[in-house]
């Protein structure tokens, strides 16, 4: 089974030592992040749910906080070409490869 899982805004160390800008940007937002525990959880859920099917996507509630639900990922996370570019891609890069019924 493969699921996906992403933890929303969350106060954590991730990205505290880079000089990027993105650390620059979100640097005063911090206090208002939500919680490492509760940014954790969808990924626990997706771990743990009896009721995941193959392909679900989980995360906060409201995109960067919250509760974990199952969320419909974008167009793009849903376009089969890209899936199967991706995939080729991964293949020839490892030397690994997988017989996949589609």
């Amino acid at each position: 089974m493969a699921l996906a899982a992403h933890p929303g805004g969350s106060a954590t160390d991730l990205g505290h030592e880079g000089g990027g800008l993105t650390n620059k940007v979100f640097a005063p937002f911090m206090p208002l992040m939500q919680p490492a525990w509760l940014g954790a959880l969808p990924i626990v859920r997706a771990a743990t749910d009896p009721d995941a099917r193959s392909g679900q996507y989980y995360g906060p509630r409201f995109l960067a906080g919250g509760h974990p639900v199952v969320e419909t990922p974008s167009r793009r996370a849903r376009d089969a070409g890209d899936a199967r570019r991706l995939w080729e891609r991964s293949e020839a890069l490892t030397g690994i490869r997988f017989a996949i019924a589609a």
